[in-house]
């Protein structure tokens, strides 16, 4: 399906205390809208992923190009200069050109701490059949650090052998605090059924050199409907949270923790106690007094909609 043209704008926040016993400072908008870019395909629902991301001196954006035609596939990374930096505006294309391209997802900004910018991006194809159309995953990376003029693709970097690797592109990538860690959760299907409709798989990465290098994806929960996932790396092992949709007209929550080999040691369905969708929309670390990186203590955004 086609969107109509949209623009993606952003504005700068600044905290101030709201009184001298204040924990968590007031934000109030410092600047803009600031128009970033002017014709990209409408960023898509409810849903809080990895678009906007602060570095040092810029912040860095994703978005989906404009595709009037059904022809015109691809991503725009970006890089907008802080007020305080001297820096450049940046606006990268990632085109797509092969045929049978059939969607795409929005691409998934990581920023390690020696400032190179990491981009996912899941690109499914037709086929003769007309219910499964698979995804297939792609891995891009900033050339240097803090600057998105140069991108190097580095795809191979993830493992595409069977079994998993067709996927249900509802998916989502997290960091750890230390950046020597990533994963990336996402879910597995297959033409001929030997991989069951929306098997929830991860592939867990290392760091090596510039790049994030994965190991095979391993399956860590049975199938399920449809899963927004949120992702969080912890010392603990990874969480993952997200809305599931195991009844199409209603979806819930659900959280799961898996350990550092991807093994589930914990799921639960968070509270749905009246008819109407629970969304989590946000996971995020929170900083508990002077311990700003503590990323154990993780909070999320739990939502009923209507």
């Amino acid at each position: 399906m086609n969107y109509p043209t949209a623009a993606f704008h952003v504005f700068l926040l600044a905290a101030f205390a709201a009184n001298a016993n204040a924990e968590i400072p007031n934000l109030q908008i410092a600047d803009g809208p600031i128009l970033l870019h002017a014709n990209i395909d409408q960023q898509w629902g409810g849903h809080t992923f990895s678009y906007l991301l602060e570095g040092e001196r810029s912040l860095f954006w994703s978005a989906t190009m404009y595709n009037p035609d059904g022809n015109t596939w691809g991503s725009y990374i970006g890089q907008y200069p802080k007020p305080e930096a001297d820096g450049e505006t940046v606006v990268t294309p990632i085109r797509f050109t092969e045929p049978g391209v059939k969607s795409m997802t929005q691409p998934l900004l990581l920023r390690s701490p020696d400032g190179y910018i990491h981009i996912f991006i899941g690109v499914s194809h037709a086929t003769d059949e007309p219910n499964y159309s698979p995804g297939t995953l792609r891995y891009f990376r900033s050339a240097a650090p803090e600057n998105v003029s140069q991108l190097v693709d580095r795809t191979e970097c993830i493992p595409s052998g069977a079994p998993y690797n067709a996927f249900h592109l509802r998916m989502n990538a997290g960091i750890s605090a230390n950046g020597q860690r990533a994963a990336l959760v996402i879910l597995a299907i297959s033409k001929d059924g030997s991989v069951p409709f929306n098997t929830p798989v991860i592939f867990h990465a290392e760091r090596q050199g510039e790049d994030f290098v994965f190991r095979n994806a391993i399956k860590y929960a049975e199938p399920q409907g449809f899963f927004y996932p949120q992702i969080a790396l912890t010392d603990a092992g990874t969480i993952v949270v997200g809305q599931v949709w195991n009844k199409p007209e209603r979806s819930t929550t659900r959280l799961m923790h898996l350990d550092t080999n991807g093994t589930l040691v914990h799921q639960e369905d968070l509270p749905a106690v009246a008819d109407g969708n629970y969304w989590c929309l946000d996971l995020r670390p929170v900083a508990t007094g002077a311990d700003t990186a503590n990323r154990n203590l993780l909070g999320l955004y739990y939502n009923k909609y209507p």
